[in-house]
């Protein structure tokens, strides 16, 4: 998996494989500590690759951006850099 964030003054963007979504609800999956969470996000389409995130996470999280699939709500990671 591939973990980013990229805030700016007008918001914050990631690729749009980043969103997950069950039903009508959309979350990404952010890391805290050594453990994933699913959050619960507000998403604004900008284009077919990017999003744009309205509410549900911080700029300063670490999100999962890449290889979200089959990943779920407390499964241990280890990030390296």
């Amino acid at each position: 998996m591939t973990l980013g964030s990229k805030g700016s003054v007008a918001g914050l963007f990631l690729p749009a494989d980043a969103i997950r979504g069950e039903g009508a609800e959309t979350y990404v999956f952010a890391v805290e500590g050594d453990k994933l969470r699913r959050r619960k996000v507000e998403v604004e389409r900008l284009n077919p690759g990017q999003v744009r995130i309205r509410a549900g996470i911080g700029a300063d999280e670490l999100i999962v951006v890449e290889g979200a699939a089959g990943l779920s709500d407390g499964a241990t990671v280890r990030v390296s850099e």
